[in-house]
């Protein structure tokens, strides 16, 4: 799957929302860091190295897409977490991003994704660069 995703929350009727590259959530354990490349691995101890989203071709391709994102945060002066959080925060319904930090620093810059807002045509390019991921199931 790729773009957005809402998924009903039990029965209550009520609609969760991630942002998706692939199956890629806020964060994307690290993706939205910058510190990979193509040659990065992972050890056999971290839960990435199972992931077919950090193996081959599909890696690349998520490499290249938080690469095409990279312009659009530093248009608004926001790094790619907040514009993560921001376009969550953009969708229909949704009030609220959950979101998860390590580290103080992590906690003021997740912040940083909320009270501002993303032009419709940056919107627009967003959905453009993830309709363009390989799903992966």
């Amino acid at each position: 799957m790729s773009g957005m995703e809402y998924r009903p929350l039990g029965e209550s009727g009520l609609m969760i929302s991630a942002v998706c590259l692939g199956t890629w959530v806020i964060g994307g354990e690290g993706r939205l860091t910058g510190k990979f490349n193509a040659s990065t691995t992972f050890s056999e101890d971290d839960n990435r190295s199972g992931n077919p989203m950090f193996r081959g071709e599909a890696f690349k391709e998520h490499l290249a897409a938080v690469e095409k994102l990279k312009p659009i945060a530093a248009k608004y002066g926001k790094t790619l977490a907040q514009l993560a959080i921001a376009w969550n925060l953009h969708q229909p319904g949704v009030t609220t991003a959950l979101t998860g930090a390590r580290r103080p620093e992590q906690v003021e810059e997740n912040a940083g994704g909320a009270g501002w807002q993303i032009s419709q045509s940056d919107l627009d390019e967003i959905e453009g660069i993830f309709a363009g991921l390989t799903e992966l199931e």
